[in-house]
Formats: structure tokens, C-alpha cells, sequence
């Protein structure tokens, strides 16, 4: 909750509070919780990509590929 708002005067942003500390990105047209944990799991997903691409000489065979 953003107790800096009085509810009586906009409930909305009184109740929602986390929409002051997570602004809407400017490539997304809606956002959310579940946008936000959409996109963290997908950068996390694409750090365990990044460090299995780099190449090592200590792979087997099977596990380059």
C-alpha cells in the first residue's frame, strides 16, 4: 500500500502501492506481478544459456552439444 495517497481521494494508487516502485516499462503495454516474475525467470534462464554457450575444453564430446 502507498500510505502517502489518502484513500479517500484515490483508492486505486493507495491500494496498489507497488505500482509506484515498479513503473510500467516503456516496451510493455501492461504490467503486473506475474509480468515481472515472467520476465526475472526469463533472465535468469538466459544467464544459465549464456554460461553454457561459452566454450570450455574440459567438456566431453556429449556435453558440447
Amino acid at each position: 500500500m502507498d500510505r502517502s495517497i489518502p484513500p479517500c481521494e484515490n483508492f486505486y494508487r493507495y491500494s496498489c502501492g507497488w505500482i509506484k516502485n515498479n513503473p510500467i516499462p516503456p516496451d510493455q503495454p501492461r504490467w503486473s506481478v506475474y509480468a515481472k516474475l515472467t520476465q526475472d525467470n526469463q533472465m535468469f534462464l538466459w544467464g544459465i544459456l549464456e554460461e553454457a554457450a561459452k566454450p570450455a575444453t574440459d567438456r566431453s564430446p556429449g556435453q558440447r552439444r
